[in-house]
């Protein structure tokens, strides 16, 4: 009689015994899930193409609750309805790694699974650049620029991002042993139909015109735009200063002790030589300078008029005649009207400040010349 009570009683020890006299269920989370993948893109991707997945998770015990998802290793948390993932801005000539696994609420992790494919190479990127120059502060001034801007926004017209930088170069105007300084941005990252505006400073530079030249490059240094000198009115001939150092610059300027010493005939009021004179400062240390006189007839053609001794300017001293340099008149030249434009050298020829014409009306609409067929 007692072997068949204990035989009666075996099976509710196996399964547990319960008040109920049912059998308990095994402890929640007791199995990993299970995860596979169901759609994934080719083997091989074109530049622009999305890369699509869907996968299908599972748990023994129903209890699934999240997935981790992504490409190369950088992992996404998905929802435990999140099947879905969709990656675009691919790198052409790349290959890429897609992994997903389960988790489930237990803390117990499926295997991971994995598809792969790569990006095809891409043909040369399509850009426009769009460029502009911004003064930003001239701390003396002078009307040279102590911070200026160049303004680029290149709209990339292809499917794909590129990654991009600026570089530019600076060519002086009047320091003719002047080395090109060149500069660039920062690497950037230019999205497809992109059309905002980026600003890169230019670098401090020593006082004198400039012209610049830029190249949109790639991450390989490869060229994408090239922009030469003189191409871009608002970055060719600009003047650009440290915010540092000495300034010198012309206070004033005119013309002075006019000869009208022309043969008989001549018109009246026709020079046949005058003086150009100027206040030229310097603040706060002093400075060597020479200045050098160009002049512009009616028909707007230059010459070379002639230019000082080199000579040392201090302070601030306005309307005080520092120098002069005499201008004559020659036979060939006949009757024009002329006006005069200054530039301010140092004694290695670094360019200091400049008055174009138009800026002193002491300077402009002066009759000279000799007239045709007479002679002093």
């Amino acid at each position: 009689m007692l072997l068949i009570l204990l035989a009666a009683c075996l099976p509710l020890v196996i399964g547990g015994c319960g008040s109920d006299g049912g059998v308990t269920p095994p402890p929640s989370g007791s199995n990993p899930p299970e995860v596979t993948i169901v759609s994934a893109p080719p083997d091989l991707l074109q530049p622009g193409e999305a890369a699509d997945f869907i996968w299908r998770g599972s748990d023994p015990d129903g209890d699934l609750a999240r997935y981790y998802a992504g490409l190369n290793g950088a992992f996404q948390f998905h929802e435990a309805d999140d099947t879905t993932a969709s990656f675009t801005g691919l790198i052409p000539n790349t290959f890429y790694t897609f992994r997903v696994f389960a988790v489930d609420a237990a803390n117990q992790h499926s295997d991971t699974v994995e598809a792969e494919f790569s990006i095809d190479t891409a043909p040369p990127p399509e850009i426009d650049l769009v460029i502009d120059g911004l003064p930003v502060t001239d701390s003396d001034g002078d009307d040279y620029w102590s911070e200026y801007a160049v303004l680029w926004s290149p709209r990339v017209n292809t499917p794909y991002p590129v990654d991009m930088y600026l570089w530019v170069s600076l060519r002086p105007t009047f320091n003719l042993a002047g080395a090109i300084i060149a500069d660039s941005s920062d690497l950037v990252t230019r999205q497809p139909n992109a059309s905002d505006t980026l600003i890169f400073t230019l670098p401090s530079v020593e006082k004198d015109f400039y012209s610049a030249e830029l190249e949109l490059r790639d991450a390989n240094d490869s060229v994408l735009v090239h922009l030469p000198y003189d191409s871009i009115d608002a970055l060719s001939g600009f003047g650009l200063e440290p915010i540092e150092g000495t300034s010198v610059w012309v206070d004033s300027a005119w013309t002075a002790n006019r000869v009208d010493a022309l043969p008989a005939g001549s018109p009246d009021g026709v020079y046949e030589s005058l003086e150009v004179w100027w206040d030229a400062d310097a603040w706060p240390d002093a400075a060597r300078i020479k200045m050098v006189v160009y002049k512009r007839n009616a028909a707007e053609e230059e010459y070379y008029a002639g230019e000082s001794f080199p000579y040392e300017v201090s302070g601030i001293n306005p309307g005080s005649g520092q120098e002069n340099v005499v201008i004559e008149a020659q036979p060939q030249e006949g009757l024009d009207t002329w006006d005069f434009r200054l530039v301010v050298l140092d004694e290695n020829n670094n360019l200091l400040d400049e008055v174009p014409y138009g800026r002193f009306a002491g300077l402009n609409d002066i009759p000279m010349g000799i007239p045709t067929g007479l002679q002093r």
